[in-house]
């Protein structure tokens, strides 16, 4: 019996000296030692089989949405963007104003307004106007740095938004004449923005530095481009008389058909 509970003890010890014996290191050339790595067996290579895809987060008249889709075999998502739907504009009011009359539309979906008139529509224009028979029909196109043109024009409210020039760039198919042609930004690197405009005399602080290709404007055959709304930044009218200024600084930057507030 003696013997039997001597060997138990024995057993018992072993147990307990393996349990508490320290991972087996491996000893490096210098004498360190490192703890023993454990070793996954890699997976073979795994094809994504996308589903369908769910659209997570709605495109708005103005904003993009958002489409998820999940791997058939896995759980890896991956997402796109779903393209902004556009505004779907009411018929036209238009309104006489002092100097400028100007058009009002509402969009049926999310009731935000457009104000916008013609280029032509100024009132006052400084410099020279170029006359340019391949032109756009209607555009404006200023032909000297520091030249301008004004509009002026009443509304019962006060409006902020965003304002946008529709028009068209010089923009040649053949990539000619396009003078690296960025947008609003100079054609030169770090000279800041080729126009310049202003709401009642306050600077806009223009935030569209995409160039017209990102814009959305294609090169024209006789030099100008595809007509293409252009944000420019955020806007606030007045419930009076606003004048607005519009001012070439650098290069033939766009020709212009409209301006529109939309908010």
């Amino acid at each position: 019996m003696k013997k039997k509970f001597l060997t138990a003890i024995a057993v018992l010890a072993s147990l307990m000296i393996t349990a508490c014996t320290p991972p087996v290191t491996n000893t490096s050339a210098g004498g360190s030692s490192k703890p023993a790595t454990s070793v996954t067996p890699s997976s073979s290579k795994h094809t994504h089989v996308w589903n369908a895809g769910t659209v997570t987060t709605q495109p708005t008249c103005e904003n993009e949405g958002i489409k998820t889709f999940a791997c058939n075999g896995c759980e890896e998502t991956k997402t796109e963007a779903v393209p902004a739907l556009g505004h779907t504009w009411g018929t036209p009011v238009s309104h006489p104003s002092d100097d400028t009359n100007y058009n009002v539309r509402t969009c049926s979906v999310c009731q935000k307004k457009d104000i916008y008139f013609s280029a032509m529509d100024y009132i006052n224009l400084v410099g020279n106007l170029k006359n340019d028979s391949k032109a756009p029909a209607n555009s404006l196109k200023l032909n000297g740095n520091g030249d301008y043109v004004e509009y002026r024009f009443s509304l019962d409210v006060a409006f902020t938004g965003k304002i946008y020039l529709y028009g068209a760039v010089d923009y040649w198919k053949d990539g000619s004449n396009n003078n690296d042609q960025r947008g609003f930004t100079s054609r030169k690197s770090g000279e800041g923005f080729n126009i310049e405009v202003k709401i009642n005399d306050t600077l806009v602080t223009i935030t569209n530095t995409k160039t017209y290709e990102a814009m959305g404007m294609t090169a024209g055959e006789n030099g100008y481009g595809s007509l293409t709304m252009c944000e420019l930044g955020a806007a606030a009218l007045v419930a009076d008389v606003n004048t607005i200024t519009y001012t070439r600084t650098e290069s033939y930057n766009l020709n212009i058909t409209e301006i529109h507030f939309i908010g």
